[in-house]
């Protein structure tokens, strides 16, 4: 996965800049048909996943989303 970039105009000096954007990732491996993922979106379905099975549930939490213990 590699960043997204996207091309602004300065206010200041008016060039033209390539500025990194940070929540969205596109996937260079050519078996996955340039998939691009948002990682804002991706967050939100994870949240709203613990949200549904563990509080209202009540399943346990994923190891996945799960801190490993000391």
């Amino acid at each position: 996965m590699k960043n997204q970039y996207s091309k602004r105009l300065c206010k200041k000096d008016g060039v033209e800049r390539t500025l990194k954007v940070h929540s969205v990732l596109h996937c260079t491996n050519n078996g996955c048909h340039g998939m691009t993922v948002n990682r804002d979106e991706n967050a939100l379905k994870n949240m709203l996943m613990l949200l549904i099975e563990c509080k209202l549930r009540g399943q346990p939490r994923p190891l996945a989303f799960s801190r490993p213990r000391t």
